[in-house]
């Protein structure tokens, strides 16, 4: 495609939606022709700057000699969608019935976090804006809660895994902001509105299976290797003992097989390795589980079985003869790997829950941190909140559940029931407010039984007291 330019017509990437407005301004010039435009949008004056359109007046001259008549302002009861062309070849500049305009390098996108369908936007536009070589891309937002699209790319950018540059303000860079100030702001509103809205926390919603503020605390680490929709954080070591829970998805672009190893060692038990791909094919699947599975020192695999899981579990088992898989019971058909019933998965849930937030699982794969934080209540079960998905939070709870079996106990010597009791009983103790001696001020050596005071030595039975 061709634009034309001070230069001639000139090859540019497309035109890039701005989104809607409900304003708009009309210039009137003195060529007889008319230009609308955004407020923000940038032309050329005779003096060679770029001015935005609010800035200009009547009798201002646009380059090369336009000069504006009149402005109108454009209201609009529904919103109208806005185009600018965007990233045109060897200039920053297009010609617009007869004046220059800027055209569109940069994206600002403000307050994100509350954009609806901002996923659906952001994937029609991304591909135009990464074809540009100058273009860049600045998105502003106060937190609104964790999951969504804006949430994603902070916590990629401060992960390192994305090419987004974190900078944040928070309150008390503000001229006049103050302790007394958040006094009152806290006072006015709550601690959790101020948390989210003024120290660029990002609030999890309060029926996420892992409590917010422990989500808040789960850091990723980037992976050392990353390849066939693998990332690996921990190559295998000899002397230790791995663990491999798998899901498995249908491999049609919707929900995603995936698995995730665990080194099961010592605790804390340590995630070393995830799998993820929603195109994978059951067929194929056990192939790339063996290949894993075998280098992770025979690892022993626990597969949910449901639907298609069956077709991923005797593939595994049966045709690439891999021994060390999890096997219901010896005598019923169809019984290697795990059926997710509600029990299975209530007891998943609720393990999973206090391995993590007591740190006895290290969670180090950012895709799988956000899936928990988007893990939410739906009735008496958790799943992915919509527009979510949960498939790698699926493996830590067939661990979690997996973990409280007596097989589990023998592979590794240890009790994770009694391990979780006696954190929560140290955690009990340690909230609790120690009791203190009080002295009445009477002798030692005297009780009161039935109503008559009796000393040490008045009778031989009580002389021991």
């Amino acid at each position: 495609m061709e634009i034309l330019t001070e230069q001639g017509f000139k090859n540019f990437k497309g035109f890039i939606p701005q989104g809607k407005v409900n304003k708009l301004l009309r210039f009137f010039l003195s060529g007889g022709g008319t230009v609308d435009c955004t407020e923000d949008h940038r032309f050329m004056t005779v003096e060679g700057v770029f001015k935005e359109a609010r800035e200009l007046k009547k009798e201002d001259v646009l380059y090369p000699s336009e000069s504006i008549t009149a402005v109108k302002k454009l209201d609009y009861d529904i919103g109208i969608d806005v185009y600018d062309a965007f990233d045109v070849e060897d200039t920053h500049s297009y010609i617009t019935n007869g004046v220059v305009s800027h055209n569109c390098d940069l994206i600002y996108l403000d307050e994100f976090a509350f954009v609806n369908r901002a996923e659906e936007f952001y994937t029609s536009t991304y591909p135009v804006i990464s074809s540009g070589n100058n273009s860049k891309v600045i998105i502003t937002s106060t937190a609104n809660g964790v999951g969504n699209l804006f949430h994603k790319i902070w916590e990629g950018a401060v992960q390192g895994t994305n090419e987004f540059k974190p900078f944040r303000i928070d309150w008390w860079d503000v001229p006049g902001r103050d302790e007394e100030w958040k006094r009152q702001t806290i006072a006015n509103t709550s601690e959790m509105q101020f948390a989210q809205e003024f120290k660029n926390q990002f609030i999890g919603t309060s029926d996420t299976l892992i409590a917010s503020d422990k989500l808040l605390g789960l850091q990723s680490v980037n992976p050392i290797y990353q390849q066939d929709s693998v990332r690996v954080y921990d190559r295998p070591d000899k002397d230790s003992d791995y663990m491999m829970f798998v899901d498995v998805a249908k491999g049609r672009g919707l929900d995603y097989s995936t698995f995730t190893i665990i080194d099961i060692t010592s605790k804390p038990f340590k995630q070393v390795a995830v799998y993820q791909d929603n195109m994978v094919s059951p067929l194929l699947f056990p192939d790339i589980i063996y290949k894993y599975a075998k280098t992770y020192n025979e690892a022993y695999v626990i597969i949910e079985s449901n639907d298609a899981g069956q077709v991923v579990c005797n593939g595994l088992y049966y045709e690439l003869e891999y021994e060390n898989v999890f096997v219901e019971s010896s005598i019923k058909a169809n019984s290697i790997g795990v059926n997710m019933t509600r029990k299975i998965k209530r007891i998943g849930c609720s393990n999973l829950k206090d391995l993590i937030e007591e740190g006895q699982l290290l969670i180090r794969d950012s895709n799988t941190i956000v899936e928990l934080s988007t893990f939410t209540a739906h009735g008496q079960s958790f799943a992915a909140s919509d527009g979510n998905h949960d498939d790698l939070v699926m493996n830590l709870v067939l661990f979690g559940w997996f973990a409280t079996t007596q097989l589990f106990a023998e592979f590794t010597d240890i009790d994770v029931r009694k391990m979780i009791y006696q954190e929560q009983m140290k955690m009990i103790e340690d909230d609790m407010v120690p009791f203190g001696e009080i002295d009445d001020g009477l002798d030692s050596r005297i009780e009161v039984i039935d109503g008559d005071v009796w000393t040490t030595g008045d009778d031989p039975q009580f002389g021991a007291f």
